[in-house]
């Protein structure tokens, strides 16, 4: 029997910026954003303040929820869509979305904001490619803590300061024990493919996927390593041709 594809639903990272102090409304507001924008991707016709109980009725049913309070729901989802326009976003497995309607703890918590995080920097690709290493703990960091860029991350506005339970919770997971805990349970538990150099192959940067298996995310960073390497190599002799 062919195994049932997940289903999945967009959501704004930004809203990852409150779920340590309430992870209950974040997750429900999640919802209403993946619902709104499914209605709005697939009955294009539905326009604000133009409600239409079978389109939104249907998102629902797609998602696998019970359809209930239609109207509320598009209102709800409407002001999320309007108030994230243009922010980053993320794919989420709706299953997972649900999961986390029951109580988690600080760490299934912050594994979920990385989830987030790095389905939102892969996109509609099937692996991510970052060229340096050390931008691994930097964007990863600023997606999960739910902002949009290194800038916002770095010099949030005046209304967009870190809550005290914010700050706590950077300084203690930039830590690489707590940071390589995660990755390693987003590996074991969440389906991530990670690589990147070790001591049978160096390479430039990492390679991640959420979608691959390990062995073909391994041989399109082989391939794109060699492709380096022959280009740098040429590099080098054209140079000491030149300049020898």
């Amino acid at each position: 029997m062919e195994a049932k594809k997940p289903i999945y639903g967009t959501v704004p990272i930004n809203l990852l910026r409150n779920i340590h102090e309430d992870q209950k409304g974040t997750i429900d507001k999640m919802f209403d954003y993946a619902i709104y924008d499914r209605m709005r991707k697939n009955y294009p016709e539905c326009e604000h303040d133009d409600f239409q109980e079978p389109a939104i009725e249907e998102s629902m049913e797609y998602f696998k929820l019970n359809p209930n309070d239609l109207e509320g729901r598009m209102k709800r989802g409407e002001e999320l869509y309007d108030m994230f326009e243009g922010t980053p976003n993320a794919s989420i497995n709706i299953k997972k979305l649900l999961e986390f309607q029951t109580r988690k703890t600080e760490f299934e918590l912050m594994v979920f904001c990385f989830y987030c995080a790095i389905r939102s920097i892969i996109g509609t690709q099937a692996y991510y490619h970052a060229k340096t290493k050390k931008g691994e703990v930097d964007f990863w960091f600023v997606r999960a803590f739910g902002y949009s860029s290194k800038e916002d991350f770095n010099n949030p506005l005046p209304t967009q300061e870190p809550t005290s339970k914010e700050k706590e919770l950077r300084i203690k997971y930039t830590k690489r024990y707590w940071f390589e805990k995660i990755k390693l349970t987003l590996q074991n538990d969440w389906y991530l493919v990670y690589v990147s150099s070790n001591k049978h192959f160096k390479m430039r940067g990492y390679y991640v996927s959420i979608e691959m298996t390990l062995e073909s995310l391994a041989k399109v960073a082989k391939v794109a390593n060699d492709k380096y390497k022959t280009k740098e190599m040429a590099r080098k002799e054209t140079l000491a041709r030149v300049l020898g």
